[in-house]
């Protein structure tokens, strides 16, 4: 009877983290900061309470309406791995040039000239809204998926974030339902 009890609580364990896994996408609107994601595989939000988010693996921007692009608003069109999160910082501040260096230069090389460009770019457009500190989450270069079906939104004027299961992003439907 006990290897069967165990045998059940692994298959339980295994589902919890499977249905957790599943739910591990966040959506969030991009507005204009959509130019700086996708050239430099990199957002930033304010690191504050209206920003606090679920921990998630993979993330997904919704484009605002454009007709002259073919954008009629909320459409998905990458999935995107986030390999860091872990660099919070004030772009307004003399020094953040100095932190993202120090930060990276022994694990990551690869992100610094990513993040810099990125704050940089950003701070040029004045695409920051705020003069407080921002969370950036560093994407992969190599572990994006495009996704063809442009999914958006069951509920038309999503707002804000919300949090899909990974098996409905990537089922090919066009309109999907929020995950929890």
């Amino acid at each position: 009877m006990e290897a069967n009890a165990g045998n059940v609580l692994k298959i339980s364990e295994r589902r919890i983290r499977m249905e957790i896994y599943e739910r591990e996408v966040l959506s969030v609107s991009a507005g204009k900061t959509i130019e700086f994601i996708e050239k430099y595989n990199i957002h930033a939000f304010p690191n504050n309470k209206y920003h606090n988010y679920k921990k998630f693996k993979f993330i997904t921007f919704r484009r605002n309406k454009d007709l002259s692009k073919g954008y009629t608003g909320g459409e998905m069109e990458n999935l995107y791995k986030v390999v860091d999160s872990t660099l919070i910082l004030n772009p307004f501040m003399d020094d953040y040039n100095y932190i993202v260096r120090d930060k990276f230069t022994s694990s990551h090389s690869e992100y610094i000239d990513r993040l810099l460009g990125y704050i940089d770019h950003r701070l040029h457009k004045g695409e920051f809204e705020k003069k407080e500190p921002f969370k950036f989450y560093v994407l992969s270069e190599t572990e994006r998926i495009e996704l063809l079906a442009r999914p958006v939104p069951a509920k038309i004027g999503t707002r804000g974030s919300v949090y899909y299961k990974l098996s409905d992003i990537l089922s090919g439907r066009k309109k999907i339902e929020k995950g929890y």
